[in-house]
Formats: structure tokens, sequence, C-alpha cells
């Protein structure tokens, strides 16, 4: 719900580019409801920032792909 006021509160106002910094909005979906609908947002999505918020999503992810990694 806050995400998507930020989405209503920067449409109508016509700002060219969202910069998002924190890795909470990331992880919480910020950039796909922007990209939903149709508004610049610079950052990755939900499933990309997962890798940089979930340090087990990541491990396990490592070591699907045979990527070498501490234990």
């Amino acid at each position: 719900e806050e995400l998507d006021g930020l989405a209503d509160f920067a449409d109508p106002r016509g700002i060219d580019l969202t910069v998002v910094g924190p890795e909470a909005p990331l992880v919480a979906g910020i950039v796909d409801i922007f990209q939903k609908r149709g508004l610049a947002i610079f950052g990755p999505t939900a499933a990309a920032a997962e890798l940089e918020g979930s340090k087990a999503f990541a491990k396990a992810l490592m070591k699907n792909a045979n990527v070498p990694t501490a234990e």
C-alpha cells in the first residue's frame, strides 16, 4: 500500500525518474509497481533485489549454479 502511494504521488507530478536507494522498498517491489504504471524508475526488480535482500536465497542460488561460495 505504501509503495502504491509513492507511485500515486509520482504519477500526476510528472516525475522524470525515481532512483531508489534503500534495500527494503526494492525487495518489496517498488520497481515492479512503478514499471507496471509506466513510471521511470532506476533499481532492480523485486526478484533481482532478493539476491541482495536474502542471504539464504543468494547462497542457494550460488550453490545451484555451482558458483564457489563459503559454507
